[in-house]
């Protein structure tokens, strides 16, 4: 699947569970930073921070205003682990044991009060804007698997808020 996944989490939150570091080269004895911190959740998963979220200001307008003013660590999912959850859901291939794309969404955003992910297709942006949990990432996912044309979504996270309601 060609799309963009992002996670988007307020920037004093602490992630805990993958172990993000700054990429270095080494030169002459000396460190040089390679830049922002990443990490590898399994084989098939690259996560990376990135300085700033390019589209955030098409977003900011279609976050719910309780979740405007807060200021996000954008985090780029790469790697081939969403085209094999994508090609699990069609019977033709498997994710990595215990490294599924399920698996990265609770290890990252389960302890985290508040997120935003969002699904990019095509790197066109995205369609609808829901509040969420992380069961509604993989329901909306599959339910965008399933359109001829792949809608992009945004799904929030706050605690206390109704779920699968439209923002």
């Amino acid at each position: 699947m060609d799309a963009d996944f992002e996670i988007l989490l307020p920037a004093d939150a602490e992630i805990k569970g993958l172990p993000f570091k700054i990429p270095y080269f080494e030169w002459d004895g000396i460190n040089y930073p390679q830049g922002p911190p990443e990490c590898k959740f399994g084989s098939n998963f690259e996560l990376k921070f990135l300085d700033r979220y390019p589209f955030f200001d098409h977003i900011e307008s279609k976050l719910p205003r309780s979740l405007r003013g807060i200021k996000w660590q954008p985090i780029v999912v790469q790697g081939k682990g969403l085209d094999l959850y994508v090609a699990q859901q069609f019977g033709f291939d498997y994710e990595e044991e215990g490294y599924s794309f399920k698996d990265l969404l609770y290890t990252l955003l389960s302890p985290q009060p508040i997120w935003l992910a969002i699904l990019s297709p095509q790197s066109d942006g995205f369609d609808t804007t829901l509040w969420g949990d992380l069961d509604s990432i993989l329901t909306s996912l599959d339910a965008t698997l399933k359109e001829p044309y792949h809608p992009g979504f945004m799904i929030c996270h706050k605690p206390q808020t109704r779920i699968n309601r439209s923002v």
